[in-house]
C-alpha cells in the first residue's frame, strides 16, 4: 500500500471512530431520556411490549440522523454523489444475485455453504452483502455486464427496497399456473437485474431446482406452530388469544415516527429524519415528477423526451434513462474504489438500516431454529438441525 493510501486509510478510520463514538454518546443519552416521565403519555397509546424496542431503535436512529442528516440533505444537491451512491448499489445488486443463485443450489441440496444452516440465514447476509465470506468479489466482467444492463431503455426500477433473497416470492412467481387472466397481472417480483443476469449467464434454470431443504424446514415449523396454537386455544377455553388491542410502536412506521418527532423533537430533526429516510423511500407520483424535473434541469447535456400520451410519464422516463446513463458512466470508477477496499482488506461501511436488518434477521433465525427443533422433537426426532 502506498503512503497516500496509508494516509487515506488512517484518516478514514479516525473519522469513522469519531463518528461511531458520537453516535454512541447520542444513542445512550437519548435512550436514557426516553425512559423519563416526559414520554409516558406517548407510549400509553401503544402495546407495552413494543415500548422497549421502540426506545432502543429510536435512540439508534436519532444518533444516525444527527451524525448523517446534514450529509444526506446534500445528496440531492450533489449530482455526482447521487450517481456515485447509485453505482455503489449496483455493485451490491451484483452480489445479491450471486448470493441468490447459491441459495437456489443450497436449497436443492446441491452444495454446502459455510455458516448457512437454515434458509433464513440468507437474509442475514443479504443485509450486509459485502461482508458475506463465501461470495467472491465483484469481477470486472460482472461490473461491465451491469453497466450494459443500465444502458437499456427498458430497465425496470433497479433500486428496489424489497428483499433480494425472497426465494419463496420469486419461486411462487415462476410456478404460478394462473397465467390466463392478463388483466390481473401484477408487477414482476423478480428483480430486472436477476432476469438480465440469467439471460446472459444462462442461470435461469436455478430457480426451477427443487426446494428440498425449504420443504423439510416447513414441515417441522408447521408442526411446531400447530402445537403452539393448539396450546393457546386450550388455555383460553378453546378461543384464540387476541392480546392487547393497541398497535405496536415501531420506528419502521413512518406515521408513528413523524408523530413522535413532531411531539418531542425540533424542526431540524424532522428535516434530518426525512433526508435520511428518503434514501430508502419510494417517491409519490408528485415527488417522482419533481425529482425528474430536477434531474433533467441539472443534466450535463440536452435530453430528448419521447412523445407520449402522458407528458408526465415521458418526463419521468427521460429522467430515469439519464440517471441510468450517468450511473453507468461512474460505475467503473466506483468499481475501482471497491477493488481498492477489497485488495487492502478495508471493511465496507454498514449503514444503520443494514445493521438493523442484519440484527432482525439474526433474531428471526433464532426463532426459526426453535420452531424447527421443536417440530423435530414433536415428530420423535433429535431436536437438532442435522437433517
Amino acid at each position: 500500500m502506498s503512503q497516500d493510501q496509508n494516509k487515506f486509510l488512517h484518516e478514514s478510520l479516525k473519522n469513522a471512530l469519531r463518528e461511531a463514538e458520537e453516535q454512541e454518546r447520542i444513542r445512550a443519552a437519548t435512550e436514557k431520556e426516553l425512559k423519563t416521565e416526559k414520554y409516558k403519555s406517548f407510549f400509553e397509546g401503544y402495546h407495552p411490549n413494543s415500548t422497549e424496542t421502540f426506545i432502543k431503535e429510536y435512540a439508534r436512529k436519532k444518533a444516525l440522523y444527527l451524525t448523517k442528516g446534514e450529509a444526506y440533505t446534500r445528496i440531492a444537491e450533489d449530482k455526482n454523489l447521487r450517481y456515485k451512491t447509485a453505482a455503489h448499489k449496483c455493485l451490491a445488486e451484483i452480489q445479491q444475485k450471486k448470493l441468490f443463485n447459491l441459495q437456489c443450489r443450497w436449497r436443492a441440496e446441491e452444495i454446502m455453504l459455510p455458516g448457512i444452516v437454515i434458509c433464513n440465514d440468507f437474509y442475514y447476509w443479504e443485509a450486509i452483502i459485502h461482508a458475506c465470506p463465501f461470495l467472491p468479489p465483484v469481477s470486472r466482467d460482472e461490473m461491465e455486464l451491469y453497466k450494459k444492463y443500465l444502458e437499456n431503455e427498458d430497465v425496470p426500477d433497479h433500486y428496489r427496497s424489497d428483499s433480494w433473497q425472497d426465494y419463496e416470492k420469486f419461486k411462487d412467481e415462476i410456478t404460478d399456473d394462473d397465467d390466463d387472466d392478463d388483466e390481473n397481472e401484477t408487477e414482476c417480483a423478480l428483480p430486472g437485474w436477476y432476469a438480465y443476469f440469467d439471460l446472459y449467464r444462462g442461470t435461469d434454470s436455478l430457480l426451477s431446482l427443487p426446494d428440498v431443504r425449504g420443504e423439510k424446514e416447513n414441515f417441522y415449523r408447521n408442526m411446531e406452530r400447530k402445537n403452539y396454537f393448539d396450546k393457546v386455544a386450550a388455555d383460553n377455553g378453546g378461543k384464540p388469544f387476541t392480546g392487547d388491542p393497541r398497535p405496536m410502536a415501531s420506528t419502521y412506521n413512518r406515521a408513528i415516527m413523524e408523530q413522535f418527532i413532531s411531539a418531542y423533537e425540533d424542526r431540524k430533526m424532522m428535516e434530518y429524519f426525512h433526508a435520511v429516510e428518503h434514501i430508502h423511500d419510494r417517491f409519490s407520483d408528485k415527488q417522482e415528477l419533481d425529482e425528474a424535473f430536477k434531474i433533467l434541469r441539472d443534466a450535463e447535456h440536452l435530453i430528448s423526451i419521447k412523445e407520449g400520451d402522458d407528458w408526465r410519464l415521458s418526463l419521468k422516463k427521460a429522467a430515469k434513462m439519464y440517471g441510468q446513463q450517468m450511473t453507468a458512466a461512474v460505475l467503473p470508477a466506483v468499481y475501482d474504489e471497491y477493488l481498492f477496499r477489497v485488495e487492502n482488506n478495508i471493511p465496507f461501511e454498514q449503514d444503520d438500516l443494514s445493521l438493523k436488518q442484519a440484527e432482525h434477521a439474526l433474531q428471526m433465525c433464532e426463532l426459526v431454529k426453535q420452531q424447527i427443533t421443536g417440530g423435530r422433537l414433536l415428530n420423535g426426532e433429535k431436536p437438532d438441525l442435522d437433517f
